[in-house]
């Protein structure tokens, strides 16, 4: 709906204009046109073919507030332009053809308080173009040509809040690039070329609550690096090139809530790796090299929730989640695990899915306690058997695991009562796996028919029902005893 004015007020041919406002997007204009209002406070000029900008442009309009000149193809910016719209605060040059910022470009737009130069074709940034901005709090970069930024360009941006950079041809991240920006809460640098950060860079960046460092070719986090961020909630370093990171690289990070590292080429979490991270509640770690967790690198996370290790190479996980009682999420689909026992999951008493899709399990019934536990991925399988013909675990019935598992079960479980086996003995292999597999993998008496009674005192059970209810509730061992 167009805003309606009772008085007559000035408006270029074919644009929508109100008392403060004047519109004239996808008009096809080839310059910013004559006859708009004085009183105009907002000007859209979005999705245009104006080619530059030029003094006499914006010309008497001294209340002037917003300019909007997204998608069109301003080149070129002349010195002087802004100086009579001192009162501007949003400025969006979004997608536009601008190679060139001077020094001055800026420099009468003291009362800025957004800055879009996203898209365009900017390689360079002086020393000085920023300056004069000292009220910005948003100023995005993204989508262009930088391939060096300044040491202190932004060093008069005391208020700036968000600083985006990402999508451009970055190298390095040197010394003091960031001085003065105390008051940063977001800084994206994704999608650049980054392969180094300066140890000194994020100094004085103690209100940062978002990096954003993802798709660069960093190759190795120095100690020391983030030691000033110390409000710090999402860390996002995905698909680089890490392969270790070093001691007490994230010691500081008491505020840490998120932390995406997928898609690295990490070998190896180390103790500590993760210390005094006590809010911590979502950590990615899939598609790395990791082959070996040190047992007590995820100590005292007591308030992660999802845990993602998927596309790796763990072939063991025994003592890893111990001090993880919030745990809801836990994705190990394509690692090298081929047993799984319950007692890797003690304690996880909030566990809600647990994704071991992908892997080489070994299957028995020591899998059945586990398969109210995952959920089925996009992918469309959940634990897969490789020695049940591929057949997804959540479709075989309880039985037939285990019964499926004789040679398995006999092989390895099976205890010698009398010189018998006990599957020699009762002929009947699912009680066999229903006592050794729900039953620390031991059977130490089964001596006389029906004797459950011993069975249950042997193994310190009171309540001998309730044992077999919930304990062993795929067989009725009732029946078959």
């Amino acid at each position: 709906m167009v805003e309606k004015c009772e008085c007559a007020v000035s408006c270029p041919n074919h644009c929508f204009c109100t008392s403060v406002k004047t519109s004239c997007i996808s008009r096809n204009l080839t310059s910013i046109p004559n006859g708009i209002s004085e009183q105009t406070e907002r000007l859209y000029l979005v999705d245009n073919a104006i080619e530059s900008i030029y003094n006499e442009s914006l010309s008497g309009l001294h209340n002037l507030q917003v300019l909007d000149l997204e998608s069109n193809n301003i080149k070129d910016i002349q010195s002087g332009v802004f100086s009579n719209v001192y009162n501007l605060h949003h400025l969006n040059l979004k997608e536009n053809d601008i190679e060139t910022i001077r020094n001055d470009t800026f420099s009468d737009l003291g009362n800025l308080t957004f800055l879009s130069l996203e898209s365009n074709r900017i390689t360079d940034l002086p020393a000085k173009a920023f300056d004069s901005l000292t009220k910005l709090t948003l100023l995005s970069l993204e989508s262009n040509r930088i391939t060096e930024l300044q040491e202190k360009a932004f060093r008069y941006l005391t208020n700036l809040s968000v600083l985006n950079l990402a999508g451009n041809f970055i190298k390095a991240i040197n010394e003091e690039v960031f001085f003065g920006l105390h008051n940063l809460n977001y800084l994206y640098l994704g999608d650049n070329d980054i392969e180094s950060i300066h140890n000194e860079s994020l100094r004085g960046l103690n209100n940062l609550q978002v990096l954003n460092v993802q798709r660069n070719h960093l190759q190795y986090l120095q100690s020391g690096v983030f030691d000033d961020l110390l409000n710090l909630e999402k860390l996002i370093l995905l698909q680089n090139e890490i392969t270790d990171v070093g001691a007490g690289v994230f010691k500081h990070f008491s505020t840490m809530t998120q932390m995406k590292l997928h898609v690295n080429l990490i070998h190896i979490l180390r103790n500590g790796t993760f210390e005094g991270m006590l809010h911590l509640q979502f950590i990615k770690l899939s598609r790395n090299n990791i082959n070996l967790v040190e047992k007590g690198v995820f100590r005292r996370l007591y308030e992660l929730e999802e845990l993602l290790m998927a596309f790796n190479s763990l072939s063991d996980i025994s003592g890893l989640f111990e001090d993880l009682k919030k745990l809801k999420k836990l994705d190990l689909q394509h690692n090298l695990l081929t047993s799984i026992e319950m007692k890797m999951f003690k304690g996880l008493l909030n566990l809600e899915m647990l994704d071991l899709s992908g892997n080489q399990l070994i299957c028995n019934c020591a899998l059945v306690s586990l398969k109210d536990l995952y959920i089925v991925r996009d992918h469309g399988v959940g634990i897969i058997c490789p020695d049940t013909t591929g057949v997804d675990l959540k479709t075989i019935p309880d039985y037939d695991l285990c019964s499926n598992k004789g040679i398995f079960c006999r092989h390895e479980n099976v205890t010698i009562i009398d010189g018998y086996s006990i599957d020699t003995a009762y002929g009947i292999s699912v009680i066999r796996c229903a006592f050794m597999c729900d039953v620390n993998q031991e059977c130490n008496a089964f001596q006389h028919d029906n004797d459950l009674q011993l069975v249950c005192n042997l193994w310190n059970i009171r309540d001998k029902s309730s044992w077999l209810t919930n304990v062993t509730r795929y067989v009725d061992l009732y029946n078959r005893c």
